[in-house]
């Protein structure tokens, strides 16, 4: 995986704090990216997985955190443009998720403990039920800096949003403050000026239902199977195609009528090889793609 060239990257939470693309030697590694990154992982801190060589840290989340505590004097950084804080503090989704983005379960926020940073005040914010002796949650850690066992070739921001809270009711589950956060990360990362007003949401979410309909694919990585997910304004005939990235077409689900409202399309990954696939999802007149990950 080359990196080169791009403005940002962004290290996903979807994938287990095992896989190996987060490890020392993976292209996601800390010490790896060559590029401003913003690390959305932090349960790869730790010995064995995102480090190595004994160093301290480990992953963790209480459930039910949904907020972050910023103090006076951090509240005035560019990461935090355009949020507007309840004293100290200020709430990031509207509700928790399992990590399919369902309701089993209430997760939200992460953190690392015990992870040694090489620069100084280098934690912005922290979830409002952390531990005393967390050190990562929402970081901004300057390009050399060591970060448990790796030393970091580019500025690394970190965001520490669970991957069910952010994918919930298709991304709507995100308040205002919990987008904007976003949106002040990627400029930050990709060196452009922060805006200095918190994100309209409805122009957003407006924009992109103008375009096409929702889509969502979960759970993504997938093992046994994946469900495309997508609402309709009106009864369409719809169609699914997988392809791998030979362009091969590995499964073909046939046109049928479906009604208006939320569908769903299963896509029964089970004899699937580990790797990356295409789908392509066939709207009346319109296609829609996007990446389908398979993990064993």
């Amino acid at each position: 995986m080359d990196l080169t060239g791009y403005d940002a990257v962004v290290v996903q939470e979807g994938w287990s704090s095992s896989a190996a693309i987060y490890s020392p030697t993976g292209p996601l590694g800390l010490a790896n990216i060559p590029v401003p990154f913003v690390y959305n992982k932090v349960y790869a801190m730790k010995d064995g997985r995102g480090f190595q060589n004994g160093a301290a840290g480990s992953g963790g989340e209480v459930e039910g955190t949904l907020s972050i505590k910023v103090s006076s004097d951090n509240q005035s950084n560019p990461l935090f443009n355009g949020i507007t804080f309840d004293a100290d503090s200020v709430k990031l989704f509207d509700s928790g998720a399992d990590d399919d983005g369902g309701d089993t379960r209430t997760k939200g926020m992460q953190y690392a403990t015990d992870v040694v940073i090489s620069a100084d005040n280098t934690l912005l914010a922290s979830g409002t039920n952390d531990p005393a002796n967390a050190t990562v949650c929402i970081n901004d850690i300057p390009a050399g800096s060591m970060i448990g066992s790796e030393t970091l070739q580019a500025r690394m921001i970190s965001i520490p949003n669970n991957t069910g809270a952010i994918n919930k009711d298709m991304g709507k589950n995100f308040t205002q403050a919990g987008i904007t956060l976003w949106r002040n990360a990627i400029y930050l990362a990709a060196g452009l000026e922060v805006p200095t007003q918190p994100v309209d949401i409805p122009t957003a979410i407006n924009e992109v239902a103008s375009k096409a309909p929702d889509v969502m694919v979960y759970p993504n990585p997938a093992i046994n199977y994946a469900k495309v997910k997508f609402n309709l304004a009106q009864k369409q005939a719809v169609s699914l195609n997988l392809y791998n990235l030979m362009g091969q077409k590995i499964e073909i689900q046939n046109k049928k009528i479906m009604m208006s409202g939320t569908n769903e399309i299963t896509i029964n990954t089970s004899s699937l090889d580990r790797g990356f696939y295409i789908y392509q999802l066939n709207i009346g007149a319109k296609s829609l793609t996007g990446k389908l990950s398979v993990t064993k």
